[in-house]
């Protein structure tokens, strides 16, 4: 499989195909926008999707949200109509779980695979290849496509079903939107409270969880399940965002994070749970969303998280 489809030469898009290029894959391109062309050696430009399909094998779609997708896909002039049986279309998008769900049942009917794979990286990651890209679908369809994958991102995980890939990215997005949120109150409390910012990041920095990537400490209480050994106890976790929370009303500085993970840890309180490990409360969110997340063991997660 050399011919690949690229529709979509937006930041992540232009760097994306020329890459496939410098792979040596024999890349068509499309974009709505004529300007979005721009100059990349060896990549061939079609003036419509249609065009994109006659070349291609695979086609990689690249686009702003399910819309576009949906249109491009299933669309008046989309590709299902002029795909042959066999042809494969890849989903760079961050779309919705439905839409790719529905995508996949369309285009399965008339034997079109598509996978949902959406990417983590940014235009840096886009241009230097380095692109993390979580893949949903067929493994078959995967295993194919896998090739394509290899020239455009350095961390490609099959993640399942149809719709894994893109419940894997909206959870990453997620963590990045709410630890923003929470940096935020963390600089404001800090700074309105007299510190300056670098004192407070370096500070910070060299505290027990200043150095901790955010989903290495899943490696610990959260998926190991030995809450009853603890490391911090719920009590004085609990404590100590009340004491912060005083400390932003004090200083007129809202917490909002901060007070609805207080509540967190109350309701964890509540239960008789003071002297267990203060992450305990996440068994709570268990309960509300009707699911046992099983312990992972120390071998597994350590091999996990020791990963380059």
């Amino acid at each position: 499989m050399t011919r690949v489809g690229m529709i979509g030469l937006g930041l992540m898009g232009r760097s994306i195909a020329a890459n496939l290029v410098k792979a040596g894959f024999d890349v068509t391109a499309y974009d709505v926008r004529p300007e979005a062309e721009g100059d990349v050696q060896g990549l061939r430009f079609a003036k419509s999707p249609a065009e994109v399909v006659k070349a291609s094998d695979t086609v990689l779609l690249s686009l702003p949200g399910p819309k576009e997708v949906e249109e491009i896909c299933v669309g008046e002039r989309g590709l299902a109509a002029a795909l042959n049986p066999g042809a494969q279309i890849v989903d760079l998008s961050t779309n919705s779980v439905a839409m790719v769900r529905a995508l996949n049942k369309t285009l399965g009917e008339r034997n079109i695979a598509f996978l949902d794979a959406p990417v983590s990286g940014g235009p840096v990651g886009a241009a230097d290849g380095t692109l993390a890209i979580w893949v949903g679908g067929s493994r078959e369809a995967f295993e194919k496509t896998l090739p394509v994958l290899e020239a455009i991102g350095k961390y490609i995980s099959y993640m399942g079903d149809i719709g894994t890939g893109t419940i894997t990215k909206l959870a990453h997005n997620v963590v990045a939107n709410i630890r923003t949120a929470m940096l935020g109150e963390v600089l404001t409390l800090g700074v309105k409270g007299g510190i300056a910012p670098e004192e407070l990041l370096a500070a910070v920095r060299n505290g027990s969880h200043g150095r901790t990537r955010t989903f290495d400490s899943m490696a610990g209480k959260i998926l190991d399940g030995t809450f009853d050994t603890p490391l911090f106890r719920l009590r004085h976790a609990r404590k100590d965002m009340a004491v912060a929370l005083e400390l932003g009303e004090e200083l007129g500085v809202p917490l909002d994070l901060t007070r609805l993970t207080l509540a967190k840890l109350d309701e964890a309180m509540d239960r008789g749970w003071g002297d267990r490990d203060s992450n305990v409360h996440i068994k709570i969110q268990q309960e509300k969303s009707g699911i046992n997340i099983p312990s992972v063991s120390p071998e597994v997660l350590k091999a996990i998280v020791s990963r380059p």
